[in-house]
């Protein structure tokens, strides 16, 4: 049956892709020329490779056509995807797409406060200075964009470490960063996703955790508010999909 519903589904892709080469704009007024840039959630379908995409309010979108074919994620995690939109609601989906690009993104549970104890010590995290350039809850996931000073010679740790008692709310965590000894010749970006599914907020709650971060200008605290939100989707055009280098990290 799976198999079925695949080869119906691509059958219908092939047909929005005939129509939509035939002009600049499809019949929903979408711009063949426009990619847009989100993070999203890539979640697997069966073991072939097929995927679809969630934004962080929740829209679904269809990977009707590619350019990466060779593309086949195997797990369900965070990434940067390029895109053009299609049209609308095909097959229970919020918009069929044309992939142009995707990156993935690191993506990890965050470190509960009863681990600190058992396997590592709050030192094993490091402490070298990093600056957030965006943090934001989405799709179930705590998002950091994130920039730190590089040397090229170790790749870098990131960790969302758990700091108050595991369990029992208000909720605070340490964005820390071990850079273990590399030298800080230059700036570089990246970014990281904590799965926050652990977490658990009694009713009533405001469903808010405390994010301290020790940047180089000393420490900052962001409030994160853990529901749905404005998905962070900006529209850029095709020559801009490589211009921002994202550095690796672990």
């Amino acid at each position: 049956m799976k198999t079925t519903k695949f080869l119906l589904m691509s059958l219908c892709a092939a047909l929005i892709m005939s129509g939509a080469v035939s002009c600049s704009k499809d019949d929903s007024g979408y711009s063949l020329g426009r990619v847009w840039r989100s993070v999203v959630t890539v979640d697997p379908i069966g073991k072939g490779g097929t995927y679809s995409l969630t934004l962080d309010d929740g829209t679904r979108l269809w990977p009707a056509g590619t350019e990466i074919p060779f593309y086949r994620p195997t797990t369900r995690h965070r990434a940067l995807a390029y895109y053009t939109i299609l049209s609308d609601t095909f097959q229970g989906y919020d918009h069929a797409i044309l992939m142009r690009g995707i990156r993935d993104i690191l993506t990890k549970p965050f470190i509960a406060s009863d681990m600190l104890s058992t396997s590592k010590t709050s030192d094993d995290f490091g402490s070298d200075p990093i600056s957030v350039i965006d943090i934001w809850y989405g799709d179930g996931y705590i998002n950091v964009h994130f920039g730190a000073n590089h040397g090229g010679t170790k790749r870098h740790l990131v960790n969302l470490v758990q700091v108050s008692q595991s369990g029992i709310p208000p909720y605070v965590f340490e964005f820390r960063h071990n850079a273990f000894g590399d030298p800080p010749r230059y700036g570089r970006r990246g970014f990281v996703a904590f799965d926050m599914a652990k977490l658990k907020f009694p009713a009533g709650s405001d469903s808010t955790v405390t994010v301290r971060v020790k940047t180089f200008n000393g420490e900052k605290r962001y409030k994160i508010v853990c529901r749905r939100s404005v998905d962070k989707t900006i529209p850029y055009e095709a020559r801009s999909m490589a211009q921002e280098e994202l550095v690796d990290v672990e």
